[in-house]
C-alpha cells in the first residue's frame, strides 16, 4: 500500500471518530434537566391529604411531551397522570394528588418522563403514604322486605363483614348519619329515632297522631339535628348532641320540606298544603322566633339545598321540565337568583356535600359534581340502578347503594374499593363513627 493510500485511510478513520463523537456529545448534551420543587424527598402522607407534584424540566431541544406518574412499590399500582405537550425547552408540572382510601400505605416513587425529540429520560423521587384514616368507622344497612318491620345490619368499613344486626318494628321512610348514630323517622308508628352503635334505639319525637309522613325532613346544622314535622304541629324540632331538645319553632306554612342553618339563622322551605306555591322563611336558632319570608317565585318542586358552609348565602337545586335548576338565596339581600340548569333528572336526595367547595348532585343516571365557582362536571362512574350516595369526609369514601347492592367508592378517584352483591330490599345506608 502507497504512503498516500494509508493518509487516506487514517484520515477516513479520524472522521468517522469524529463524526461519531460528535453525534455522542451531541445526544449527550441533551439530557433534560430536572429541578424538583415538591414533595420533598422521604415526605409521608396520610389518607385525606394532597400535594402537588412540581417540577420544572429543561432541554437543550424541545420537550415533546412530560408525564407524571406515582407506583406503589410494594403492590406495582401505578396511576398516570395528564401528558403535557409542551414542545418548548422549557416546561412545568403542577400535579395535584388528592389521597384517598384506594391508596395503599408504604413506599411509592413518583417518576417524571421527559420526551425529547433525541432521548427520553425518567426522574423518580421517593415518598411514602401511611393508610391509617383519621377516623374509623362502621357501615349501618337498612334493609326491609315486610311492611312495618326493617333490619338493621351494622358491617366493619370494608362492608365484608357483618357485626350485629336487628329488627325493629317499624316502617322505615328516611333517615341519616350523624353523631355516632343513624336517626331516622318513620312512616305511621313511631315518630323520630335515634340508632346508636350499639343498635339501641332511642324514641326522640314520638308520633302521637299516627300521621304517615309526620316528619317531613331531617338536616344537620353546625352542633344541631333538625327535623320538620307536619299537621296537627307543622312545627321544627332542633336536637342537640346530648339527644335534648334545644330548639322548637312554629312552622308558619302547613309543611316544612328543607331545613338549612346558616349562622344563627335557620332558613325553612315551605308551603301550604292547598297550593304548590313554596316560600323561604327564616326563624332564629336561638329563639325560635320568626323573622322574614320569601316567595321562591321559580320554584316548582321539592328542592334540595346545600350551602358550602358559607354564612351568607345557601343554594337549592329542583326540577323544571326536564332540567334541573340551580337557585341561590342570599340572605343579606333576602334575595333569589338563577345560577344556571343541568341536563337529567334528580334522585330524590339531599346533595352529598363534599367540603366547602363542591357537592355532588345525585341524578338518576349519573354524578355531577358541581363547586362554588359554578362549575358542573360529571364524574367517571356509572352505577346502574343507583338509590343513594353517602360520603366521609375522614376517609375521602362515598358509599353508593341500590335495593342489592352496596358500593365503597374512593373519592376523588372514583376508585372502586369493595362491594357487597346479592343483598335484598336495602332501604338506606349510613356511616356510622364507632
Amino acid at each position: 500500500m502507497s504512503n498516500n493510500s494509508n493518509l487516506q485511510l487514517i484520515l477516513i478513520i479520524f472522521l468517522i471518530l469524529c463524526f461519531g463523537s460528535c453525534k455522542k456529545e451531541s445526544k449527550e448534551a441533551d439530557i433534560p434537566m430536572i429541578t424538583w420543587i415538591s414533595p420533598s424527598i422521604n415526605d409521608t402522607f396520610m389518607v385525606g391529604d394532597e400535594f402537588i407534584i412540581n417540577t420544572i424540566a429543561s432541554s437543550n431541544e424541545s420537550i415533546v411531551s412530560i408525564t407524571p406518574s406515582l407506583k406503589n412499590t410494594t403492590t406495582g399500582k401505578s396511576q398516570s397522570f395528564e401528558t403535557l405537550k409542551p414542545n418548548e425547552r422549557f416546561a412545568r408540572v403542577d400535579q395535584l394528588v388528592q389521597i384517598d382510601s384506594s391508596f395503599h400505605g408504604g413506599e411509592y416513587i413518583i417518576e417524571i418522563e421527559v420526551q425529547t425529540s433525541i432521548n427520553t429520560n425518567h426522574y423518580k423521587r421517593r415518598i411514602y403514604i401511611n393508610s391509617i384514616t383519621k377516623m374509623q368507622s362502621s357501615i349501618m344497612a337498612v334493609s326491609s322486605s315486610t311492611y312495618g318491620r326493617f333490619t338493621v345490619t351494622k358491617y366493619d368499613n370494608s362492608i365484608q363483614i357483618s357485626e350485629s344486626n336487628k329488627v325493629f318494628n317499624y316502617e322505615y321512610d328516611h333517615g341519616l348519619g350523624w353523631n355516632n348514630a343513624l336517626y331516622f323517622a318513620t312512616r305511621g308508628n313511631g315518630g323520630f329515632i335515634k340508632i346508636d352503635n350499639k343498635l339501641n334505639a332511642e324514641v326522640l319525637t314520638v308520633n302521637d297522631y299516627n300521621v304517615v309522613d309526620f316528619v317531613q325532613y331531617i338536616g344537620v346544622g353546625k352542633n344541631t339535628i333538625y327535623i320538620s314535622t307536619t299537621e296537627p304541629t307543622s312545627e321544627i324540632f332542633g336536637y342537640n348532641s346530648s339527644n335534648s331538645r334545644s330548639f322548637t319553632a312554629g312552622l308558619q306554612l302547613d309543611r316544612s320540606v328543607s331545613i338549612t342553618e346558616i349562622g344563627t339563622f335557620l332558613f325553612s322551605i315551605e308551603k301550604a298544603n292547598n297550593d304548590n306555591e313554596y316560600s323561604i322563611l327564616s326563624y332564629n336558632t336561638r329563639t325560635g322566633g320568626y323573622i322574614s319570608t320569601q316567595i321562591a317565585t321559580n320554584l316548582q318542586s321539592i328542592p334540595y339545598t346545600f350551602s358550602f358552609n358559607d354564612e351568607n348565602q345557601f343554594y337549592f337545586a329542583h326540577k323544571i321540565g326536564n332540567k334541573v335548576q340551580i337557585e341561590r338565596y342570599a340572605k343579606n339581600q333576602n334575595d333569589i337568583s338563577i345560577i344556571t340548569k343541568l341536563n337529567g333528572e334528580l334522585q330524590v336526595q339531599k346533595p352529598v356535600e363534599i367540603d366547602d367547595n363542591s357537592v355532588i348532585l345525585i341524578f338518576k343516571n349519573k354524578l355531577v359534581e358541581f363547586t362554588k365557582n359554578h362549575i358542573a362536571s360529571t364524574l367517571n362512574y356509572s352505577f346502574s340502578n343507583l338509590k343513594g350516595v353517602r360520603y366521609q369526609k375522614s376517609s375521602s369514601t362515598l358509599v353508593l347503594f341500590s335495593d342489592s347492592e352496596i358500593k365503597l367508592v374512593a373519592y376523588p378517584s372514583m376508585i372502586e374499593i369493595a362491594s357487597k352483591t346479592n343483598l335484598s330490599g336495602i332501604r338506606d345506608v349510613q356511616f356510622i363513627t364507632d
